[in-house]
């Protein structure tokens, strides 16, 4: 990747955080450690999509286009199985493709509110989701549907830490490998958070060493380098190979601010003092020097 292109997919990471603070701010609260988390994983998905040909239209929330011969209005679906830290993907979405996701966002009668909402015609909001497990299997069912009809059509979700401590997640996992279903599984791993330490809950262990019997193609990454994101999306869509992957994401809860990363009380929380101006500043600050090079 090149360092100009590289810089943009910096710099729309940061004008996303921005806008998820400013959501944050006027709804009165978020969950923005995971949210955060997640975000650079969203910029790079969309930004990978629009860079290869996909257009978006807004009116029938949808993506369309193709990639490497994947018709996407048909065939790709996106599943936020941790719907609770959707806004990271409104937000995203917003930057990228220039809709105004956000600016809808828990406004009374607004379809955005606190979970995802399946929107007719939607290949951007296919399931509504917020119970957690619930999205993976969703998302199984599409795969099963597109390995019924012989279709190399392709199903992402993303989970969390805390979604992995249902069973419903390890039994989606177990179907995906048996049946050598196409749907990529990411794992949003939040460096082992929920509501808490996963230490303090229920611990998942290495995600990775647990499943790769089942599913081989796992494997850990950085899920806040936008170059290793590239390099894995790019192999994704190009690869012939059928059958599920198993992606954990090594995530910072919080991650770019500098007083949420890592820190538990960040789940959900509404802001207090001057952690919104503080938060907001540090965010314009890495966007202004982001923009200077």
């Amino acid at each position: 990747m090149q360092q100009d292109e590289l810089n943009q997919f910096r710099r729309a990471s940061l004008e996303a955080r921005i806008l998820v603070l400013k959501t944050a701010k006027r709804v009165s609260g978020a969950h923005i450690g995971g949210i955060f988390s997640s975000l650079d994983f969203f910029i790079c998905l969309l930004l990978y999509l629009k860079k290869n040909g996909a257009t978006y239209e807004q009116d029938a929330h949808r993506l369309e286009g193709r990639i490497h011969g994947i018709d996407l209005e048909h065939e790709f679906h996106f599943v936020m199985s941790k719907g609770h830290c959707y806004l990271s993907l409104l937000a995203c979405l917003d930057v990228v493709f220039g809709s105004s996701y956000t600016d809808s966002y828990l406004v009374p009668g607004t379809p955005f509110f606190g979970h995802p909402k399946r929107i007719e015609a939607s290949n951007v909001f296919t399931v509504s989701s917020g119970s957690l497990g619930q999205g993976i299997t969703f998302a199984n069912g599409l795969a099963l549907s597109n390995h019924l009809r012989e279709s190399s059509g392709l199903v992402m979700t993303l989970c969390g830490d805390g979604e992995f401590n249902e069973g419903a997640v390890s039994e989606a996992l177990t179907f995906a490998g048996h049946h050598k279903l196409n749907h990529v599984i990411f794992v949003d791993n939040n460096n082992q958070m929920s509501l808490d330490s996963t230490s303090n809950i229920h611990n998942n262990g290495d995600v990775v060493s647990r499943f790769i019997g089942l599913i081989p193609n796992s494997s850990k990454i950085d899920g806040h380098c936008h170059e290793t994101l590239i390099e894995n999306l790019d192999q994704i869509f190009k690869s012939n190979e059928m059958g599920p992957r198993l992606i954990d994401l090594t995530t910072i809860k919080g991650s770019g601010i500098s007083f949420m990363e890592g820190v538990t009380k960040w789940h959900h929380r509404r802001f207090k003092g001057n952690e919104y101006e503080d938060a907001l500043a540090e965010l314009e600050k890495a966007l202004l020097e982001r923009s200077a090079t």
